[in-house]
């Protein structure tokens, strides 16, 4: 269970790094 949750920090990490790059993307644009 505690690998799991660690696998949804993971994922939800990686879900807000791919937001803030694709919103400075549009930002710079």
């Amino acid at each position: 269970a505690y690998g799991k949750y660690l696998g949804c920090l993971e994922a939800s990490r990686n879900i807000t790094d791919i937001q803030l790059i694709s919103g400075e993307k549009r930002l710079l644009d």
